[in-house]
Protein backbone atom coordinates (compact mmCIF):
# COMPACT_ATOMS: atom_id res chain seq x y z
CA UNK A 1 0.00 0.00 0.00
CA UNK A 2 1.07 3.97 -0.57
CA UNK A 3 0.42 6.29 1.47
CA UNK A 4 1.62 9.88 1.60
CA UNK A 5 1.67 12.67 4.09
CA UNK A 6 3.02 16.14 4.79
CA UNK A 7 3.89 18.19 7.64
CA UNK A 8 4.14 21.74 8.14
CA UNK A 9 5.25 24.35 10.24
CA UNK A 10 5.89 28.08 10.09
CA UNK A 11 6.79 30.77 12.49
CA UNK A 12 6.48 34.65 12.48
CA UNK A 13 8.34 36.96 14.81
CA UNK A 14 6.28 39.71 16.24
CA UNK A 15 7.43 42.78 14.36
CA UNK A 16 6.86 40.42 11.37
CA UNK A 17 10.43 41.33 9.86
CA UNK A 18 11.14 37.46 10.06
CA UNK A 19 9.09 34.11 8.90
CA UNK A 20 10.02 31.25 8.56
CA UNK A 21 8.87 27.60 7.57
CA UNK A 22 9.60 24.02 7.42
CA UNK A 23 7.44 21.41 5.67
CA UNK A 24 8.61 17.13 6.21
CA UNK A 25 6.71 15.28 3.24
CA UNK A 26 6.58 11.21 3.01
CA UNK A 27 5.91 9.57 -0.34
CA UNK A 28 6.08 5.93 -1.67
CA UNK A 29 9.09 5.30 0.85
CA UNK A 30 10.90 8.53 -0.12
CA UNK A 31 11.50 11.32 2.65
CA UNK A 32 11.90 15.33 1.93
CA UNK A 33 12.30 18.11 4.27
CA UNK A 34 12.17 21.65 3.42
CA UNK A 35 12.80 25.22 5.15
CA UNK A 36 12.88 28.39 4.61
CA UNK A 37 13.93 31.36 6.28
CA UNK A 38 12.64 35.03 4.65
CA UNK A 39 14.05 38.44 5.97
CA UNK A 40 11.85 41.93 5.39
CA UNK A 41 14.28 44.91 5.40
CA UNK A 42 12.48 48.27 4.95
Amino acid sequence: SQSAFAVGAGYTSEDGKIRSNLSVTSAGGHWGIGAGVTLRLR
